[in-house]
């Protein structure tokens, strides 16, 4: 799936935290049609904010985990320079999952995301009627 998010076929996305044996629903924002949200996090004097982006997706269509990096001190967006431009995207795993290991300044951070969504479709039907009908006139000539 690229691009918008269709959020009324969006059922539930959840993602495990492997290493704490812990889920949590990620949500959607009204200022983003194409992310997934985390829940803020620390990482020394940063917070990150964790997103699945479905408009920048990987070379197999799943969404690409970017990272966000802000001051928690001020709540300031930092820039994505060094160490922070390498963990700004991770891409899942090659194992047929959405499996996602982020690393960064040594903390790391092993994921599994798991997103339901409603397919629906409508298919339409036009039949035809072919009627042949033959007319056979006869005469009744009792001559």
């Amino acid at each position: 799936m690229t691009g918008k998010l269709v959020k009324g076929n969006l059922i539930s996305a959840t993602v495990h935290f492997i290493d704490e044996s812990r889920t949590e629903t990620l949500t959607t924002k009204s200022s983003s049609t194409s992310c997934l949200f985390f829940e803020r996090f620390t990482v020394g004097n940063e917070e990150i904010q964790f997103r699945l982006d479905f408009n920048d997706p990987e070379h197999s269509e799943h969404p690409v985990l970017d990272a966000d990096f802000y001051r928690v001190s001020d709540g300031k967006k930092l820039n994505l320079k060094g160490a922070r431009r390498e963990a700004h995207h991770t891409y899942r795993e090659e194992n047929n999952s959405r499996t996602y290991y982020w690393c960064y300044k040594g903390y790391s951070k092993p994921l599994g995301v798991s997103i339901t969504w409603c397919a629906s479709s409508r298919f339409g039907l036009a039949l035809g009627l072919n009627v042949e009908v033959e007319i056979t006139r006869t005469t009744n000539d009792k001559s």
